[in-house]
């Protein structure tokens, strides 16, 4: 999870414009729950199944190591059916760490279109 927020904020970066001086920041992720959930059980009825995913992340502006921005991640997703059925943890986690990355670069956050 901590490489796929990273790849994603690195993408984003080259995006960003040029503004003052260059600075450095260490991000931290703290995963508290991380539940797959079961496909079946999503694609027999919502809400059973659920996909969980919880942390906290922590940006700190370096070499001081100080603290900049924190929040809490918290992603359940409980979609019944075949969207439920075929969305595994792998999409969630690449969606959460789209967000990140977006709160991080300070960029809007596009969720991904629905499947079809």
């Amino acid at each position: 999870m901590a490489q796929k927020i990273k790849s994603r904020i690195d993408a984003r970066k080259l995006t960003n414009t040029a503004s003052g001086e260059a600075r450095s920041f260490q991000g931290a992720l703290r995963v508290t729950r991380h539940e797959k959930g079961n496909w079946f059980a999503r694609a027999m009825l919502a809400g059973l199944g659920q996909i969980h995913l919880e942390g906290k992340v922590s940006v700190y502006q370096m070499p001081a190591h100080t603290l900049v921005e924190e929040f809490d991640l918290q992603k359940t997703f409980a979609w019944g059916g075949i969207y439920g059925a075929s969305t595994s943890m792998e999409e969630i986690e690449d969606t959460v760490a789209d967000g990140v990355a977006a709160s991080v670069t300070r960029q809007a956050h596009v969720a991904p279109k629905a499947k079809s």
